[in-house]
């Protein structure tokens, strides 16, 4: 198969555009999911780059909805389920911020 007919096709298509996209930003996670690959990138860089993975969940949910033709019903639950994965990492993310600025001596809301 030739390169230009398979570039042609994903970009005719756009679930195929995104699928795509999804597999190949995949390709440096496993690259780096290693002990060694967090060490040689260190932490912060590492984490970063993993960061990818919210991204890439959202192109497979897009992706799977615009490949179904008729009943949409199991991409948007996918969907739903992503975004309450979402909701409840950024909550997590609040309360962590908020206990550390309240240990920091910050300011602390009036109990009623």
């Amino acid at each position: 198969m030739a390169i230009p007919t398979v570039l042609e096709d994903v970009l005719k298509r756009p679930f195929i555009a995104l699928g795509f996209a999804a597999l190949v930003m995949l390709v440096p996670l496993a690259l780096t999911s290693t002990k060694r690959s967090v060490l040689r990138l260190g932490f912060r860089r590492w984490q970063l780059l993993h960061r990818l993975a919210y991204l890439i969940g959202v192109l497979a949910v897009l992706h799977f909805y615009l490949r179904v033709k008729a009943d949409h019903t199991q991409p948007i639950m996918y969907g739903l389920v992503l975004a309450l994965g979402f909701c409840l990492r950024g909550a997590a993310k609040l309360k962590s911020a908020r206990t550390a600025r309240i240990r920091a001596g910050g300011t602390r809301p009036e109990s009623v």
